[in-house]
């Protein structure tokens, strides 16, 4: 068996349910660290809401 598979075309991160994965880029180091506290450090209480509305099948 060889050890290579030929090169990479991306990458893949496992993430477990109730967690985010960021990206940035094109920002320092400084700054991506800055947002990443910044974005720690906010209320837990924020979520993300669906529609509020029941739609019914004659509805849409």
């Amino acid at each position: 068996m060889g050890r290579g598979k030929g090169n990479p075309t991306g990458w893949i991160a496992r993430v477990s349910t109730g967690q985010i994965l960021f990206e940035m880029d094109g920002v320092s180091l400084s700054n991506a660290r800055q947002a990443a506290t910044l974005a720690a450090h906010k209320p837990s209480d924020l979520r993300v809401r669906g529609p509020t509305r029941k739609y019914k099948d004659k509805d849409r």
